[in-house]
């Protein structure tokens, strides 16, 4: 067991070593901006090192310390009793120069992002080594920080880093949330094409991945019928959690939703009230009148939870007022 150990530190080394390599050797192709290279600028951005803090006295004895932060504006720090009046806004040059390279800093930033096996097995072996060994090895942790910051940046240039798309949509497959929220919000900032995200989420779909399915479903949107009937067969799921947040996807789609109406017109008998609520919403923004429909919301009319009842009467109330109004009028002659 202890060879084997050793043996698995010694790969990680020697895969590590040619890594380095291979990164100085790519330097010198690397887009510069005032003569230093991307990698420098983007390393200097990514732990702050430009960051300058300046001191303003105003009248009164009072000070202001105005500190920049990345790509952002300055962090306001008054002294203890002071009050703020002024501050003034330093620039990241860092940030300056990653904005001025533009698209020619992705292909970079882009390789800050994969995560192979040999980077979980670094993890691991790191983990296990005596501190004073972890001293002398790059830390594990510093490449974490350096894909988040790396997301961040991709998500700051915006519309110019377009082309990271594809790198950003495989972390999706991630488990970490930490590093899906950054993703997520980086998707955002590229305005990622939704079909590639769908794509995503039929896949982890295929591995029963629900709840990541969900997670990310819900912050990016989706599209197609493929999708439609990714969500329905989550209806089937023993968790009620899932199954709400299932249909609250498609209840959210309207009529998009029409492929699964049978599922959909079924869980009006959930067990779960909070999903037959929702079931009776889609039907009711789907809007189609079939036989099926109508008999099953006429069921949830007699439905123990107010909220069901009331909407499957405004569906019927939509979807086939005629009907609606003799069962009031029989109700009265009884």
């Amino acid at each position: 067991m202890k060879a084997k150990r050793l043996w698995m530190i010694g790969l990680v080394l020697v895969g590590l070593a040619i890594v380095v390599f291979l990164s100085r050797l790519s330097r010198s192709d690397e887009p510069a901006y005032e003569g230093k290279p991307v990698s420098v600028w983007f390393k200097e951005y990514a732990f702050g090192s430009n960051t300058i803090a300046t001191v303003t006295s105003v009248p009164g004895g009072r000070i202001v310390i105005s500190r920049a932060t990345s790509g952002g504006p300055s962090v306001v720090l008054p002294s203890a009793n002071a009050q703020v009046h002024l501050w003034s806004v330093t620039p990241d040059p860092a940030w300056e120069a990653l904005r001025a390279l533009g698209p020619k800093a992705v292909p970079h930033l882009v390789q800050y992002l994969p995560i192979g096996v040999m980077d979980r097995a670094y993890e691991r072996a790191f983990t296990n080594l005596p501190p004073a060994l972890q001293r002398k090895l790059p830390n594990p942790w510093q490449k974490q920080w350096l894909r988040i910051r790396a997301i961040d940046t991709l998500a700051a240039l915006g519309d110019e880093a377009r082309d990271a798309s594809p790198f950003l949509l495989e972390l999706l497959k991630q488990p970490d949330p930490s590093l899906r929220r950054a993703v997520l919000g980086a998707l955002r900032g590229l305005h990622a094409d939704r079909r590639a995200i769908t794509a995503v989420l039929l896949q982890l779909g295929s591995q029963r991945k629900y709840a990541d399915v969900l997670d990310i479903a819900e912050n990016t949107g989706w599209e197609g019928e493929e999708m439609v009937h990714l969500l329905g067969a989550i209806l089937q799921s023993p968790d009620p959690t899932l199954r709400r947040r299932a249909m609250t996807l498609l209840e959210r789609a309207g009529p998009t939703a029409m492929p699964e109406l049978e599922r959909i017109t079924a869980a009006l008998k959930d067990p779960d009230r909070e999903v037959r609520y929702l079931a009776s919403r889609s039907l009711e923004s789907i809007g189609t009148n079939t036989p099926q429909v109508i008999a099953a919301l006429r069921t949830s009319r007699q439905d123990d939870h107010i909220m069901v009842r009331n909407v499957a009467t405004r569906a019927l109330t939509n979807l086939e007022p005629d009907a609606v109004q003799l069962e009031k009028s029989d109700t009265g002659k009884d």
